[in-house]
């Protein structure tokens, strides 16, 4: 099954050392990528084929881990079985199938779901639906680029693709992927080299890896660019880099 395809599954949950049966689910519907499975179950499901059924035996760390599952009855660190059949797996179109227009509105919706999965993810510190939400906004990306500047649509497509790659941006920061930040920000800067949000974004990642010149340039760019709605918070970080710069002066002396 691919990210984003609906798939219709059954499965019976076992516990390997008792054969007791902890769940059984049939004919269950759910986007692939999205829900929170095991780790191992999802990838067994990414290699499975429609009418396929198959017998998983899976480690702790490819299924509960260190702490089970108590709701599901799954102690610590304990080996479970899942007997599944995948029953229907439903695609998305491929990109070359769809115009440009289809495209466009494909991505605008694959950001909305993301942005959904992200808000989740958040709210509930879950990391599935943080990693489905990049997932979701790489997807429209791989959607958008397969238009040419020939074509037109309705809407701002090259305001989606920037909006996008600052999303990415956004789930980097959050877990400390600093050179994911700086890609990304340069995605959106290659589109649109004065984006204040992208600069920003730009500068706090090197700001976390002390290539603290480099990231005064891009605070003092954002502050100086009138009317930027990231200008208060550029400020902010350009004073706590360029007290940062001082002290490193005032120690080399």
């Amino acid at each position: 099954a691919d990210f984003t395809a609906e798939i219709t599954v059954s499965w019976k949950l076992t516990l390997l050392y008792s054969q007791e049966v902890l769940e059984e689910k049939k004919e269950m519907k759910f986007v692939y990528g999205v829900s929170e499975l095991p780790y191992g179950l999802e990838v067994a499901l990414e290699k499975m084929t429609k009418g396929e059924s198959s017998y998983l035996q899976l480690a702790p760390h490819h299924a509960f881990g260190p702490n089970g599952n108590p709701d599901l009855g799954v102690p610590p660190d304990t080996v479970v079985v899942y007997d599944i059949t995948l029953h229907d797996v439903k695609n998305p179109q491929p990109k070359w199938a769809l115009n440009p227009q289809e495209r466009y509105e494909f991505a605008l919706k694959m950001k909305e779901e993301g942005n959904a999965h992200l808000k989740e993810g958040i709210k509930d510190l879950k990391d599935q639906p943080i990693k489905a939400a990049v997932r979701k906004y790489k997807l429209a990306l791989v959607y958008l680029e397969e238009n040419t500047a020939e074509d037109t649509v309705e809407g701002d497509a090259l305001g989606l693709q920037v909006s996008l790659h600052l999303n990415i941006a956004a789930v980097a920061i959050r877990t400390g992927t600093w050179g994911a930040v700086i890609k990304e920000a340069d995605r959106a800067l290659a589109l649109q080299p004065n984006n204040t949000k992208a600069l920003l974004r730009k500068g706090k990642a090197y700001a976390e890896l002390r290539e603290h010149d480099l990231a005064r340039d891009l605070f003092a760019a954002v502050v100086n660019t009138e009317g930027a709605p990231e200008a208060a918070e550029a400020k902010k970080e350009l004073a706590k880099v360029t007290k940062k710069i001082r002290a490193i002066e005032d120690k080399e002396r």
